[in-house]
């Protein structure tokens, strides 16, 4: 069991508290905007309890995207579940990826607006620094899967890097999309059919260029 705040409340359900609040005020006024004090006030916190739960704004920040993040290990093992079509894998993907975006919209949003500037204006942020590598390695997943579909003989030619690029944009702008529309929530039952075609498309693409099974001496009487 853990550890209980004077309220009475588990230590653990009062950081997550304090860490929508602080997503909250992100969302509103930015990463640079909000501070420490105006974060422990939207918590119901004096300031300096809000730094007993997270010693600096980095720390705060590093929390939530730890929480919220489609971490590479999913792609991993979500691209290797044997008896599945590569359809119903990449799918699987996309789903998952989604799935982890809509999970706390506001920040999702907090994230790829901050990723977006920094790129941008060619500053760095706490956001961009954990952003930048923990996309490159789920990339780097999904491109070795692709490639051992590839060895197989299970896919045509085709550059796996530039396949997992697209995956990856995709989803996201279709998540932004669906943020803007408003309509995130509607899609959260069964499976999204953005996900559903973009999934269609890449299997029966990638398929087709396969090396079909020798038929020789197929006709052959014994």
């Amino acid at each position: 069991m853990g550890r209980a705040t004077a309220s009475g409340d588990p230590a653990s359900n009062k950081r997550e508290a304090v860490l929508a609040a602080a997503v909250a005020c992100f969302a509103a006024r930015g990463l640079a905007g909000a501070g420490m004090r105006e974060i422990a006030r939207a918590a119901g916190l004096t300031e300096g309890t809000l730094y007993h739960y997270f010693p600096s704004k980095d720390a705060l920040i590093a929390a939530a995207f730890e929480g919220s993040a489609f971490r590479p290990s999913q792609v991993r093992a979500t691209m290797r579940r044997k008896g599945l079509p590569l359809r119903e894998r990449l799918a699987g993907v996309g789903g998952e990826f989604l799935d982890a975006l809509r999970r706390d919209p506001d920040w999702s949003r907090v994230v790829i607006r901050e990723a977006l500037r920094a790129g941008t204006d060619g500053e760095s942020n706490p956001v961009r620094t954990a952003l930048v590598p923990l996309a490159t390695e789920r990339t780097r997943e999904l491109v070795a899967a692709l490639r051992d579909e590839l060895e197989a003989g299970r896919i045509g030619p085709c550059d796996p890097r530039r396949v997992a690029d697209h995956v990856f944009r995709a989803l996201i702008g279709h998540f932004v999309t669906e943020a803007i529309a408003g309509s995130g929530a509607a899609l959260r039952s069964g499976e999204d059919r953005f996900v559903a075609h973009l999934a269609d498309t890449l299997a029966r693409d990638l398929e087709r260029g396969a090396p079909r099974p020798s038929r020789r001496g197929a006709g052959r009487r014994r």
